[in-house]
């Protein structure tokens, strides 16, 4: 699967890096996540752990997000492992005049014959549970700076 999304936010790069770094913020930007938490210690990096809760149909489903990349101000990624899957989201964040933009790339890839085969629904699901969450992430930085522009 190759889930691609770009959006330009009204916002400096800094802020809106810092914002979608940070994983109390991803109920605001992710449909169905209820909860995050960081499980590993320190700032996030390569390798912080993030426990995310998910509620779907009225379930709760708790998984481990890995972070496979963080570079300041410019890459994000991370990877979800559920059910023979692996499931990985790529940003790129460039600064656009006074905004930034943001490159999104998610990749899902199967272990298996029977992943295999259920590979084709399951990306129909997540493109529809994420297909707008760069729009989320958009509406609430664009929010805040507003909010931040009248306090001046």
């Amino acid at each position: 699967m190759a889930f691609k999304l770009v959006t330009t936010i009204d916002a400096p790069l800094e802020k809106v890096f810092e914002f979608m770094t940070d994983p109390k913020n991803a109920p605001g930007i992710y449909d169905y996540v209820v909860k995050t938490e960081k499980v590993t210690e320190g700032p996030v990096q390569v390798g912080t752990q993030i426990k995310e809760v998910k509620e779907i149909r009225g379930r709760e489903i708790t998984s481990t997000l890995t972070v496979l990349a963080h570079t300041l101000n410019s890459t994000y990624a991370f990877k979800n492992e559920v059910n023979g899957y692996t499931v990985e989201y790529h940003y790129t964040l460039k600064p656009s005049g006074e905004g930034t933009t943001v490159q999104f790339n998610g990749i899902l890839r199967s272990k298996g014959i029977k992943s295999f085969f259920f590979k084709p629904m399951f990306e129909r699901i997540i493109k529809t549970e994420d297909s707008d969450h760069l729009d989320r992430l958009k509406k609430l930085l664009e929010k805040n700076e507003q909010k931040e522009e009248e306090k001046i």
